[in-house]
């Protein structure tokens, strides 16, 4: 019986510890670089295993709107394979 009355005194108080620990200490800051801003030349050369071959490159066409293509160099699951960075193309934003 003791033992409950400590419990239901404790878990509240335990709760708004964790719960302020929670609200006051800073996230983690995302580290991924992606750039939303790469061309089709940046992206045939991250997809190349040798870009040197890669002599040139362009879009037949792009949404009006958005950013669908990228280039990152922040590794995701197995990518990249070869090199420092991956290009990232999309149908959408």
């Amino acid at each position: 019986m003791r033992r409950d009355r400590t419990a239901r005194r404790v878990v509240p108080w335990l709760a708004l510890a964790v719960s302020a620990a929670v609200l006051v200490l800073p996230a983690a800051p995302a580290s991924a670089t992606i750039n939303t801003g790469a061309s089709a030349l940046d992206i045939a050369n991250s997809v190349s295993a040798d870009p040197s071959l890669v002599t040139g490159a362009s879009w037949v066409s792009l949404p009006p709107n958005g950013t669908p293509n990228a280039v990152s160099d922040t590794p995701l699951t197995a990518f990249p394979r070869q090199g420092t960075d991956y290009g990232i193309m999309t149908t959408g934003d």
